[in-house]
């Protein structure tokens, strides 16, 4: 059973380069589901994990991904523990609906003061070009400070993340 914590819809004249969901007080595993996310200006939908309410900019998350895109092309990534600050979404993507991105997002240990925070990610999204991508993605992020939720990041100038992108946050009960 899923038990909501925190959700939040994009508006008109609210549009925002940070979206922050937080309210993770137990253990058990969460979800994140984010849908028809577009941005207001070309930019890349990324995802901070949030400690004390406020985005963790620490440098101690590994990740490794495989994109699959509709001509048949792949490629796949991995960077070491420690190199980055955030785990991405998706790049490329274009101004309103000319880039969509669809997300799920499984969440674990991330009130844990013994053990690192595991992520596992399944993306769809379309590019700047018009191009379907799919993203297959695991990370972790090795601190074992407690963490109570996420920043939702575009560094899309025009504004930011735009109307009618929904971001929500599950308890897994």
């Amino acid at each position: 059973m899923l038990k909501q914590i925190a959700y939040h819809k994009v508006t008109t004249g609210n549009e925002a380069q940070d979206i922050a969901l937080n309210g993770i007080t137990t253990n058990n595993p969460h979800l994140i589901i984010v849908n028809n996310v577009t941005v207001t200006s070309a930019g890349i939908f990324d995802i901070f994990i949030n400690k004390s309410g406020s985005k963790d900019s620490t440098s101690d998350i590994g990740i490794s991904w495989q994109k699959l895109e509709d001509d048949g092309s792949f490629q796949e990534f991995g960077n070491a523990m420690g190199n980055q600050t955030m785990i991405r979404f998706t790049d490329s993507m274009g101004s309103s609906n000319d880039g969509v991105c669809n997300a799920t997002m499984m969440c674990y240990e991330m009130q844990s003061t013994s053990n690192y925070k595991y992520f596992t990610m399944n993306v769809s999204s379309t590019t700047s070009g018009g191009s379907l991508v799919g993203y297959q993605q695991g990370a972790i992020k090795s601190t074992t400070d407690a963490c109570d939720g996420f920043t939702f990041n575009t560094n899309s100038s025009g504004g930011g993340f735009a109307d009618g992108s929904t971001f929500a946050l599950y308890e897994v009960v």
